[in-house]
């Protein structure tokens, strides 16, 4: 009713309307970008990239690694099929390892290891063709075959070939290992000692600036940097390597000590 009334008033009154209805029309769309730019800015993200590729720093020529985490897992397909990045890695999905579909890539990709693993692989697919299928199946039955396919990967290739698990793989593939702290994974050995290791050069852009938006998940898993720093300090400290954990607590005091926010 105001703006019926105020274009009553005559052609100016009008022209001032029109022009407030287009400040107004330029105006809104500046005031949501202004108001959202800070979340929606991706131009320095580099968070699960740098991931990704610390990952692959952290561990040795020809490995095998385990994780269950997709947020690990796809940014390292696209280092491996996109950059050409350490073609010598063995990264197996154990939750996409449950479908026969990502048997048959692994035997494309890793024709070694699938032959090495075959029999459990055969036994696995037998069970998983059942529940893929709709056919009666027993939930017992194919978790233990699918838990041994999975330790055949690693108990075939260990100790020819480093063998490796992410902070998130379950345990229950690791069963026959003890667990060592090493940049962002943890190798795999079955003896209890002192491994030496030259702990990488980690690319952390962006982690600790608080300029940069970091939602909840992506801080989740942050987190994981101080928490495989600290495990390699204690790891360093039980077997009295005191100056190691001395020299890695300095160098990445303030990952440690900062929150991430």
């Amino acid at each position: 009713a105001w703006l019926f009334a105020l274009l009553c008033r005559g052609r100016h009154t009008s022209r001032a309307v029109a022009v407030i209805l287009i400040i107004l029309f330029f105006s809104l769309p500046l005031i949501s970008l202004f108001r959202n730019y800070f979340k929606q800015d991706e131009s320095k993200n580099y968070f699960a990239y740098d991931y990704a590729g610390n990952i692959l720093r952290s561990i040795k020529k020809d490995s095998i690694v385990l994780t269950k985490i997709w947020d690990h897992y796809s940014p390292w397909l696209y280092l491996k099929y996109v950059e050409n990045k350490r073609p010598d890695v063995r990264y197996l999905d154990t939750e996409l390892s449950r479908r026969s579909w990502y048997l048959k890539y692994i035997q494309q990709n890793y024709p070694e290891l699938y032959q090495k693993s075959e029999k459990e692989i055969n036994r696995f697919q037998e069970q998983v063709y059942l529940f893929e299928n709709g056919k009666p199946y027993d939930p017992n039955v194919i978790e233990k075959s699918y838990v041994d396919m999975i330790q055949s990967f690693l108990l075939k290739s260990y100790p020819e070939k480093p063998v490796y698990a992410d902070l998130m793989t379950d345990e229950k593939f690791l069963t026959p290992f003890i667990q060592f702290p090493e940049g962002m994974v943890f190798r795999l050995q079955k003896d209890i000692g002192y491994y030496p290791y030259s702990y990488p050069e980690f690319q952390l852009r962006g982690v600790l600036d608080q300029k940069i938006y970091k939602d909840d998940r992506t801080l989740f898993y942050l987190k994981n940097y101080s928490a495989m720093i600290q495990n390699r300090i204690s790891y360093l400290l039980y077997f009295k390597q005191d100056t190691l954990a001395q020299n890695l607590r300095g160098k990445y005091g303030e990952l440690l000590a900062r929150p991430f926010k």
